[in-house]
């Protein structure tokens, strides 16, 4: 958010600022590394809020298609 110029508005979890965030399905829950159950795994999109609005919830998450 810093380099793109919103960082006023959202880039981090600061109380007032927008959520616009993704969660997505880590399906291995016992990887030691974070960094490669999120980047190495084939988890699928779960949800995604943007400017503190739900945008998609996925289905099999008891969501709703948006």
């Amino acid at each position: 958010a810093i380099a793109l110029g919103p960082d006023h508005d959202t880039g981090s979890l600061t109380p007032g600022k927008l959520a616009n965030l993704t969660a997505i399905d880590l399906p291995d829950r016992n990887a030691t590394d974070p960094y490669e159950a999120l980047l190495g795994g084939n988890g699928g999109v779960v949800e995604t809020w943007y400017q503190g609005r739900p945008l998609m919830a996925s289905p099999s998450h008891g969501g709703w298609p948006c």
